[in-house]
């Protein structure tokens, strides 16, 4: 039963301090892993697809925000579902998820269409 702590940051410049401090501060037993690497897809990130082959049923996947973990619906929905297809929920310190379905994953869908929509308004 494995509480694994996830945290993304764009480029290799960028750090996770901020990240690591607010995951060990409410998890301090977590397994800490970080990945510098652009969230535009979730299949070329080597350490979150790690995290996915390695959880199991009772552990858990834990974030900082949602957006650290994917930046597009269709990715955080398939993360959400390799999860649930485990037994092993996701937590995010920002944003309390409500793991029952369906209100769990409707929440979760508009959370991800309000992140792509700041996207878009970005670019």
């Amino acid at each position: 039963m494995a509480t694994f702590l996830y945290a993304r940051v764009s480029t290799l410049d960028q750090n996770t301090d901020l990240q690591e401090k607010a995951l060990m501060g409410s998890y301090p037993q977590g397994t800490y892993r970080q990945e510098k690497k652009s969230g535009t897809t979730a299949k070329d990130r080597d350490v979150l697809n790690l995290i996915l082959d390695m959880i199991d049923q009772g552990g858990k996947l834990v974030v900082w925000k949602l957006d650290r973990l994917a930046r597009n619906t269709g990715d955080l929905c398939q993360i959400v579902n390799a999860l649930k297809s485990k037994g092993a929920p996701l937590r995010s310190l920002t944003k309390r998820l409500i793991p029952a379905p369906p209100p769990g994953r409707h929440y979760l869908i508009m959370l991800a269409l309000t992140l792509l929509i700041m996207i878009v308004e970005i670019l």
